[in-house]
């Protein structure tokens, strides 16, 4: 509950815990992860996955506030949006917590996610430069526009996806992936089932770390020459 999450985050161990899981509690709400956000500071492994509960308001202060995550579940919270991914001057005006939110940041885990936009993917490119392993299947609004965000971040047009070697974009509503996509040459598993493809980039050849690749459930008729 709220009331027991509030007690262990107030506790002296809570202090030093660097994993803690957490996720289908379904009696626990904004109030209690607002509370392991707060007090939690040496988290590096944090899962939150099927809290259906938690919107924005805990959200952000997760992002905001635990700037030593490596992974960050929050898998089918199906109530928090793009927001999440942006600092807000407005709440929260740190100027430690604008240069370290999500910096450290190597696995996120956005399946089901169902609210998050394009510009999710915009902001999280921005904070997360070291990313290794992205999962967001089910997150229907993502479109070839987001995904080129893994490879540039909007705000200074630095590159990105240099570090990213597990990528899960199954069961999403995509029909194009952007020609950049070739520049994740770091990338060793590829999931693109269930997807409207009909065709993938000739960059797709650059792929060349690429190990494992999922295209069941597309509308595809041959793949790339370059692939060969």
């Amino acid at each position: 509950t709220d009331v027991g999450a509030y007690a262990f985050a107030t506790s002296e161990a809570a202090t030093k815990l660097r994993s803690l899981d957490v996720s289908y509690c379904a009696s626990l709400s904004d109030d209690g992860v607002a509370a392991i956000a707060e007090r939690c500071g040496a988290l590096e492994y944090l899962n939150l996955s099927g809290l259906h509960r938690v919107t924005d308001q805990a959200a952000l202060r997760v992002t905001h506030s635990l700037w030593r995550l490596r992974t960050l579940s929050l898998e089918d919270l199906h109530l928090i949006t793009d927001v999440v991914f942006f600092f807000d001057r407005t709440k929260d005006g740190r100027a430690l917590a604008r240069e370290r939110m999500l910096g450290e940041l190597r696995e996120i885990r956005l399946a089901e996610c169902t609210r998050l936009t394009d510009r999710a993917f915009a902001g999280l490119s921005v904070r997360a430069k070291h990313l290794e392993k992205l999962h967001c299947r089910g997150v229907a609004q993502l479109t070839d526009a987001g995904l080129g965000y893994l490879r540039v971040e909007p705000e200074f047009k630095q590159a990105r996806g240099a570090n990213l070697q597990v990528l899960d974009l199954a069961y999403n509503l995509l029909v194009d992936l952007p020609a950049s996509f070739g520049g994740l040459t770091a990338l060793q598993t590829l999931n693109l089932d269930n997807n409207r493809l009909t065709a993938l980039p000739e960059s797709f050849g650059s792929l060349t770390a690429l190990q494992t690749l999922y295209l069941y459930g597309n509308r595809l008729t041959a793949l790339p020459a370059s692939f060969g």
